[in-house]
């Protein structure tokens, strides 16, 4: 009987459908709006919402920094049980979104001149692109709020809440451009206004999480100086990839506009609206594999980590070279899309976006990896990908410019990235080669020092509960544990099971649970997870209480909690260290 992936990927699944949605509202929110502004106002305006898109950036950057650490974290202490210090965090968070946000709004009041200037320093697209940022600086408050609060409604086993308020804000603001746009003739700044309105909508939507009672989160505020430091470190290496992302802009923006003019930035506009497309599977993929990893992480289950990530990887790579080979196929429907239709752009275009397309999966790759590393706190190799991807995609581009051949500067990104991934293979081999105990190339732990771990997985069949009590018997022999212990082990995980199998699951479906044993010094931790209804197997014996008084008169402690949809009872028991020898001090599994 050995571990099976089905609960971690039932909640990668679970999750992945709900942050897949959100980011494809998200993203179809930007994309579309790049349609609907090349067509009805012209590939200028189309070309000024691009100059202006490095302030999204800087909103995006500062979404990361204050909240998707913070949301690790406080995963983490979910998985630790540190309820209290989970609350903190998430007010934190919200307090540092709303106060930063105030901050750009003023700023934006006095500076929008001296701010498009920078973005822009073309002076028949400035006025475009003045109006476009004006809105949106005035609006940050609402930037940062929406995307901050779901993903903390999403880790607090809500994401279909966070998802439908992310959905509704984008369809809003889809729905507003038509009406701003073409029906009030507004302009480009009827754009802009449209995407503050519909975020404004789904942060009412998502504060709903609030009155429902079920979940962890409230506001929980302790005066912690140390905590804005500590969620601002976690959320440092996505923060900085942001930045990083920006930069690219900015750089590569010049770069175009000075070698290959308006044109140039027209088909680079379109690439950046394609990678945005191609972010939605990205996102949405890290998205659901971020929450359950920290979980996992935080209870220590490193296995299970290794299992979500395993699980990310498979499928964000299908996803991305798939939608590569459509995009190499047929690169002009996507350039008719937004609008370029003239037919010498049309040509430069082709061989422009195909090089570009290939950079796709090594990109998405590279920026799951970034998380990867920042979950188990190698913030160094997770500060380096960002930096190295924008060093040497700029560096590239520039020097390439030069090369009669313009078409080929779009090379650059497709170089860049693979450098990039050769380089985390090499530097991950070289940490691992220092310390064998951790995976290759996710360099996650696999032991847990000073404990002996039994891990496994059962399924929901009667004759399964022998087999797993001979299993958990053998496990405890092997630790020379005294039969007392021993006993009541066993005689707690039966009655467990019995009470999940009959009140938990529903119907002959096959379901398996996940079984973790850890022998600790003078204390043995069970822990039982089931994806069944939501059930307290503790509380449930409602003819006679008999199984709770076994299960509590056996027990130091008990625990039950729901999290990422799955039933999760733990049970602490008390033994005597100075009483047993323990014969093996590694992971068993």
């Amino acid at each position: 009987m050995k571990r099976n992936p089905y609960l971690v990927n039932k909640a990668f699944n679970n999750y992945l459908l709900a942050t897949i949605l959100s980011s494809i509202a998200l993203t179809i929110g930007v994309v579309v709006d790049g349609i609907i502004v090349g067509n009805f106002l012209g590939a200028d305006a189309l070309s000024a919402v691009n100059l202006a898109s490095p302030l999204l950036q800087l909103f995006s950057t500062i979404f990361l920094l204050l909240n998707v650490g913070g949301s690790i974290i406080f995963a983490m202490s979910i998985g630790k049980r540190e309820l209290k210090d989970a609350n903190n965090i998430f007010t934190h968070s919200m307090l540092m979104n709303l106060g930063v946000g105030l901050l750009i709004s003023i700023v934006g009041i006095f500076f929008s001149n001296e701010i498009a200037s920078f973005f822009c320093p073309n002076a028949s697209l400035f006025p475009k692109v003045h109006e476009y940022l004006k809105i949106a600086l005035y609006s940050s408050p609402i930037y940062l709020f929406l995307p901050g609060i779901a993903v903390y409604v999403s880790t607090d086993n809500n994401p279909r809440l966070a998802s439908v308020a992310l959905i509704s804000a984008n369809v809003i603001n889809l729905l507003l451009d038509l009406l701003f746009i073409k029906g009030l003739d507004m302009g480009i700044r009827g754009s802009s206004l449209a995407t503050s309105v519909g975020y404004g909508v789904g942060i009412l939507i998502v504060l709903t999480h609030f009155f429902r009672g079920k979940g962890i989160l409230k506001y929980a505020f302790t005066k912690n100086k140390g905590m804005f430091k500590k969620i601002i470190i976690m959320g440092l290496p996505l923060a900085l990839s942001s930045i990083c992302i920006m930069i690219q802009l900015l750089s590569v923006n010049h770069i175009i506009l000075d070698k290959l003019g308006a044109s140039g930035i027209s088909v680079l506009a379109v690439c950046m609206n394609v990678l945005m497309i191609s972010s939605m599977f990205i996102a949405g993929t890290v998205d659901a594999m971020q929450p359950i990893a920290s979980v996992l992480y935080g209870a220590e289950d490193y296995k299970g980590v290794k299992l979500v990530i395993l699980s990310a990887v498979k499928f964000l790579l299908i996803t991305l070279v798939g939608f590569t080979i459509i995009i190499e196929i047929f690169p002009s429907v996507f350039a008719l899309l937004f609008g370029l239709n003239d037919p010498q752009l049309l040509g430069d275009f082709n061989v422009a976006f195909r090089w570009f397309a290939l950079s796709i999966p090594f990109f998405g790759f590279n920026y799951l990896m970034l998380v990867v590393y920042q979950l188990s706190n190698r913030n160094i190799l997770a500060t380096l990908i960002p930096i190295m991807e924008t060093v040497l995609l700029v560096a590239v581009m520039f020097f390439l410019s030069f090369v009669e051949l313009l078409w080929i500067v779009w090379t650059s990104y497709i170089i860049s990235a693979i450098v990039v991934v050769g380089l985390i293979f090499i530097y991950s081999a070289v940490i691992r080669s220092k310390r064998k105990e951790l995976a290759p190339l996710v360099l996650i732990n696999q032991t847990i020092k000073e404990r002996v771990v039994l891990d496994f997985s059962v399924d929901n069949k009667v004759d399964s509960i022998n087999r797993a009590n001979k299993k958990i018997v053998e496990f405890l022999d092997s630790q020379v544990l005294l039969k007392p212990i021993q006993n009541k082990i066993c005689l707690c995980f039966e009655e467990l099971i019995h009470n999940i199998f009959k009140y938990a699951f529903v119907g002959n479906k096959r379901h398996f649970i996940d079984v973790n044993l850890s022998i600790l010094p003078n204390k043995i931790i069970l822990t039982i997870k089931d994806d069944g209804l939501a059930f307290n197997p503790f509380s449930y014996d409602k003819k006679t209480g008999l199984g709770l008084m076994i299960v509590n008169g056996s027990c130091k402690d008990v625990n039950y909690s729901r999290i990422m949809n799955q039933n999760v009872a733990t049970l602490i028991f008390q033994y005597d260290s100075n009483n047993t020898t323990s014969k093996n001090t590694n992971n068993k599994k």
